[in-house]
């Protein structure tokens, strides 16, 4: 039985607005994140894919080349018409004793740059082939360059290094499983991590007696003991030996049970010392030095003495070992004071020297002109010249991006330099409160380019190294009505703690009334919260005797 049934299909149409990101916008974004050292990287791979870019220490005029048409028709110059071109003395070397190429762009901090006109995420009209590469070097680099950060000494990890020492130790055949087996138990601090199944170790700084602080953890020398059928006092005398390496205190436990291992080693061990560590290490931790004088029966200025020994010893034993490689910080942007006036310009490095090559655009309207006349159904001609146009546009489209890169860094970068022209002459006590939002309304920016813009990014000034990041900070309001930076404000209460009688330290409100009579608004539980940020102990524990 036929129901009727019927489905009608309908067209409509509809008007949206939809943001298509094109590669070169996806590609301009992109570069906008990269540190210089990072951006260098990226040029560096971007030449060995591309023919069509290259670099070079020297620069110059690349005009009649940049504007070249590509079409296939342009008419290429003869060999003897080079040779006589290439007899004739060059512009840019006649100006090269009249003026310093080498130095970077500068922008004074009393002039806004206007280096870019548009440096919104719009990023239009990147696959203009006729883009003027003026700024960029034309000759090719001589010689091969050489990295020296690059040849740094690999170092030694701490599995490593107790593993070396395990071969010179007087352990015996049968022993040496179960002292590889502790040996890969114990972490980059230098302690022996608690057992356990499908889980993360116990941190042993949590730990103070050596027992698990987490249920179901278990004794490593137990597990061990379990795993190579050994008795527990095997792996005891095996642990004991394994606590003479260096660095004195790893296979500890705890950090009470690596204190006393760091004063068994001296040379002359205190008995005294050992008792405060072993029997007191709870009163130790929260400085009770009454309690332990008490305890103890000896004077409080003797615990204050036994209590400065242990503070030259190492907690953390493990981490003066590490393979890590150093990381160099490379500043993207440096401020300088030049005749009394603040100047900013960009690190660019070999970035500033890159271009579209000469001779490989003068190959690549060769091929043009004669594919051309080929056969008009040759599809591998055809996708060949495809390819090398891909390449070419690919290039430029870098350099641009590259370029716009520059110029957004460098207004986004003046603009914080201008707003904390009081921190450059008078320090971090003036800093003052912004935010990604302020700067963005200033250069007329998206907040999201900003924070691309200062991530990850070095800034070298009179007052030191830092982040483009560590300008940004929340305010507090003062008594004449202008807003602080938490930023300066932690500065100050640092200060004030470490100018704090150490018998009588300053408790957190104290500091809130000292910071209220210098006119910051400031409540308890904040100064409370910058003094946790800043990692420093409660009153109680700043105590000394």
């Amino acid at each position: 039985m036929n129901l009727g049934i019927h489905q009608v299909i309908n067209q409509s149409l509809q008007q949206r607005q939809q943001l298509v990101m094109t590669p070169a916008m996806v590609q301009a974004i992109r570069l906008l994140q990269l540190n210089s050292l990072e951006l260098e990287q990226e040029i560096e791979q971007e030449m060995e894919e591309n023919p069509f870019l290259e670099a070079s220490d020297d620069e110059e005029s690349g005009t009649e080349e940049a504007s070249a048409s590509l079409n296939g028709e342009e008419q290429m110059p003869t060999q003897a018409e080079r040779e006589e071109e290439n007899e004739k003395p060059k512009e840019s070397e006649a100006k090269e004793t009249d003026s310093d190429d080498d130095e970077p762009p500068v922008v004074d901090l009393v002039e806004k740059p206007d280096q870019t006109e548009n440096n919104d995420e719009t990023l239009d009209d990147y696959y203009d082939l006729t883009y003027d590469d003026t700024r960029y070097a034309t000759a090719e680099r001589g010689e091969e360059e050489h990295d020296f950060l690059q040849m740094s000494a690999s170092g030694t990890t701490l599995y490593e290094h107790l593993r070396q020492q395990l071969h010179v130790s007087p352990l015996g055949e049968e022993d040496m499983p179960i002292a590889e087996f502790l040996i890969g138990n114990v972490d980059e601090n230098g302690y022996l991590r608690s057992f356990s199944e499908g889980a993360d170790s116990t941190d042993p700084l949590e730990s103070v007696n050596g027992e698990p602080a987490v249920e179901g953890e278990r004794d490593i020398l137990d597990v061990a003991a379990e795993r190579f059928a050994r008795t527990r006092g095997d792996v005891d005398r095996i642990l004991g030996v394994l606590q003479t390496f260096e660095p004195t205190g790893v296979f500890a436990r705890s950090i009470q049970e690596c204190l006393e291992i760091q004063d068994r080693a001296m040379p002359d061990p205190d008995p005294a010392l050992l008792t405060l560590v072993g029997e007191h290490f709870d009163d130790l931790a929260h400085r009770r030095h009454k309690s332990i004088a008490r305890a103890m029966k000896i004077p409080e200025r003797r615990v204050a003495e036994l209590c400065q020994r242990i503070a030259t010893l190492e907690p953390k034993p493990g981490r003066g070992i590490t393979s890590e490689t150093p990381q160099y910080i490379l500043p993207d942007v440096v401020v300088k004071k030049i005749d009394g006036r603040y100047h900013i310009w960009l690190n660019e490095g070999r970035t500033n020297h890159l271009k579209i090559s000469s001779y490989y655009r003068q190959k690549f309207a060769q091929v043009l002109r004669i594919k051309g006349k080929g056969d008009p159904e040759d599809a591998q001609g055809a996708n060949d010249i495809e390819f090398i146009r891909k390449k070419f546009n690919d290039a430029q489209t870098l350099i641009r991006n590259i370029e716009r890169r520059k110029g957004t860094i460098l207004k986004i970068a003046h603009a914080i330099m201008e707003r904390q022209s009081e921190f450059l002459e008078k320090g971090i006590e003036h800093l003052r409160p912004m935010t990604l939002k302020d700067i963005a309304a200033e250069v007329g920016m998206h907040e999201a380019t900003v924070s691309r813009v200062t991530s990850n990014k070095w800034v070298e000034t009179p007052r030191g190294t830092f982040r483009l990041k560590y300008f940004f900070s929340s305010g507090l309001s003062s008594d004449d009505g202008e807003s602080q930076s938490s930023r300066s404000i932690k500065n100050r209460i640092r200060q004030m703690i470490e100018e704090e009688n150490s018998k009588r330290p300053l408790s957190d409100q104290k500091i809130a009334d000292l910071l209220r009579v210098e006119g910051v608004q400031i409540a308890r539980r904040t100064v409370t919260k910058y003094r946790e940020q800043l990692k420093i102990l409660p009153t109680n524990m700043r105590r000394q005797s």
